[in-house]
């Protein structure tokens, strides 16, 4: 099992699952370690975050629950759109469903931008 940023059962508790299914499930671990490579690939500090969880802010956490939950709960990655009495339903490849908001992409960016300088980056303005 790879290191993530949340827990099998934190996932189990966010989706309202089974905490002894879940955590058996190796479709959960795998959404789990993807959500977790996004988070920390978007916030641009990988190594120090999967080596010392101390260090990763509460929020980055939150983000890859989220992230997780959303991939988790909808295993057939069913993207569903309308306006008005029309609508469209259209399954997408897991990859292209497993995708940050656009304001967990911006906060996890702002994370980023925020410790370059502790991490030996350069600093964002």
């Amino acid at each position: 099992m790879a290191d993530t940023l949340e827990t099998l059962a934190h996932l189990a508790t966010w989706t309202g699952k089974d905490p002894a299914v879940v955590p058996a499930d190796p479709f959960a671990q795998m959404v789990l370690e993807k959500a977790t490579e996004l988070v920390v690939e978007k916030a641009g500090i990988p190594a120090t975050w999967i080596t010392d969880p101390t260090l990763v802010p509460s929020r980055a956490k939150t983000i890859c629950l989220l992230l997780a939950a959303r991939t988790y709960t909808n295993r057939r990655s069913v993207i569903s759109t309308g306006v008005g009495p029309i609508s469209e339903t259209i399954l997408a490849q897991m990859a292209a469903a497993m995708q940050l908001t656009e304001a967990e992409a911006d906060e996890l960016q702002d994370m980023a931008n925020e410790n370059a300088g502790a991490f030996g980056g350069l600093w964002v303005l």
